[in-house]
């Protein structure tokens, strides 16, 4: 039954403060009926005129922005114009860059292949002249070994007829 009794309580209590929360923002200025109701009267006029002020603001910010999205959209082809001519004009610009860049390309390249012609003909006749040296070296050095044996064979017979006395030439 306490259950009961808390819970009507609580429902009345809704009820009594209502109107108060109700007229929170607004000032009751009379006494008797006819005092509350015409509080009761301003203060919905006044809720009203705020909610109109409101609304009007809000319609001010809402025309501003869509004035703006207008106004992006309508100048938006000359803006695009602008940008698509200055990357046209960098597109250019590279594109210049690299005829001046590679415009005697030829010439260098024949000039670049030519010295690296020339480096290599001056390698290979430094190995051939290395190599023709090491063949006349090979030559003079078989040449010079005949010559070494040829006298080491004549000392060594003299020396040998020395020893023997010349007994052996005879």
């Amino acid at each position: 039954m306490s259950r009961t009794r808390f819970y009507s309580a609580a429902f009345l209590s809704l009820f009594c403060l209502a109107p108060a929360a109700y007229a929170a923002g607004c000032t009751q200025s009379g006494t008797g009926a006819l005092g509350r109701l015409a509080s009761k009267e301003d203060c919905l006029n006044q809720k009203a005129l705020n909610w109109q002020q409101k609304s009007a603001e809000n319609q001010a910010a809402r025309q501003q922005k869509l004035n703006e999205t207008r106004d992006k959209y309508l100048n938006a082809p000359e803006r695009e114009r602008e940008k698509l001519q200055s990357k046209i004009q960098s597109q250019q610009d590279k594109l210049n860059a690299t005829r001046e860049k590679y415009a005697n390309a030829p010439e260098r390249e024949r000039e670049k292949l030519q010295s690296k012609i020339q480096s290599q003909q001056d390698k290979l006749n430094a190995a051939r002249s290395g190599q023709e040296q090491r063949i006349q070296n090979m030559r003079n050095s078989a040449a010079q070994d005949r010559a070494q044996a040829s006298e080491l064979r004549a000392k060594t017979r003299s020396d040998l007829s020395n020893l023997t006395g010349g007994m052996l030439n005879r």
